[in-house]
């Protein structure tokens, strides 16, 4: 077999993995989206967010269904809090903003929805006479704003370093199998200079995704 026609093959067959893990978490966002709803017409809002939570973490960029799900979430906060439950409220917008930062990369995606979620969550902590924090001898619109900055801070991996982990790793992975598919012969022998460049930039590869890791 020719290495274009190896090539081939092995596109395929990660084309046709990325599909399968695509159509999964498709599925799993769609079930727990469902499951979701479903606790909410039973008024039964506790596992409602357990369920909407578990279907933004199933993400996947312009999923109707994740869109769908923060947007129960907002509207079971939006309600408890209309109702006087704070404490519901703050969990159902807890859940949201956590879901988000659980799923970012490189990016954070639906920053919008952080922001409103981070907003109504400052509020309600800073309503709590209870709570020992935000510091209670401050005035609630300090306290406001002592919640805000600390839910605002922003402790993101670093872009740059991110991205090269991701093509550090990829270019592992690939060096790897352009080693194995030319590094050697039909006997199996090695072939020493196109061999060793192969396993030159494994290591390249190798040494930037770690360093990548280190410094994102």
């Amino acid at each position: 077999m020719s290495f274009f026609a190896r090539l081939k093959g092995l596109g395929f067959t990660a084309a046709l993995m990325l599909i399968m893990i695509l159509v999964r978490v498709l599925y799993g966002s769609a079930t727990e989206l469902r499951a979701g709803q479903e606790a909410v017409v039973a008024r039964d809002f506790d596992r409602a967010i357990l369920h909407l939570e578990r279907s933004l973490h199933w993400y996947v960029p312009f999923s109707p269904t994740i869109t769908e799900a923060a947007q129960q979430l907002w509207e079971i906060g939006q309600n408890a809090e209309a109702q006087g439950n704070g404490a519901l409220a703050l969990e159902a917008y807890q859940a949201l903003r956590g879901a988000f930062y659980a799923t970012r990369s490189f990016y954070t995606p639906h920053p919008a929805w952080i922001a409103r979620a981070n907003d109504r969550i400052a509020t309600l902590q800073a309503r709590d006479g209870t709570a020992r924090w935000p510091d209670p001898s401050l005035s609630e619109t300090q306290r406001k704003t002592v919640a805000l900055e600390a839910l605002t801070r922003d402790d993101a991996p670093e872009p740059g370093w991110s991205i090269i982990a991701v093509l550090g790793f990829l270019g592992w992975v690939g060096a790897a199998v352009g080693f194995l598919l030319q590094g050697f012969d039909a006997e199996g022998r090695f072939l020493r200079p196109l061999g060793a460049r192969w396993g030159i930039a494994i290591v390249v590869g190798y040494a930037l995704w770690v360093v990548g890791l280190m410094r994102a």
